[in-house]
């Protein structure tokens, strides 16, 4: 696979161009909380993220609202971190489904991230 980083904008993957999508991260009730909508026939690839957390708590990201794209991440006190661009992708959904940040009690989670829409 060949991947390319142009202008900010675009990745480009086997010579196809790809545009590099930014979402907010606010995640402030416990259960499901939509980052990305779903896109018909496509998958969001996340390149990127950041985040804090304001309280004791767990987050896994999904895939709509079944499949598990991480394991259960924990915090036992407020921090923030963040994770570095990957152009292969951190994890990425299933096709048509949308991104879902779940979180285990009203941790107070915010952030972004980048991400892009593959076949």
């Amino acid at each position: 696979m060949n991947v390319n980083c142009f202008n900010g904008r675009y990745i480009y993957i086997d010579h196809e161009p790809y545009e590099v999508k930014r979402a907010a991260i606010a995640a402030n009730a416990s259960g499901d909380n939509t980052i990305v909508a779903a896109v018909a026939s496509r998958r969001i690839r996340v390149l990127s993220w950041a985040l804090t957390v304001q309280s004791t708590g767990g987050w896994i990201w999904k895939s709509s609202t079944t499949s598990n794209l991480t394991g259960l991440m924990a915090a036992t006190v407020a921090f923030g971190f963040s994770v570095e661009f990957n152009p292969f992708g951190h994890f990425q959904t299933v096709a048509g489904e949308l991104l879902n940040l779940n979180t285990s009690g009203a941790i107070g989670a915010a952030g972004h991230l980048t991400y892009i829409e593959v076949p």
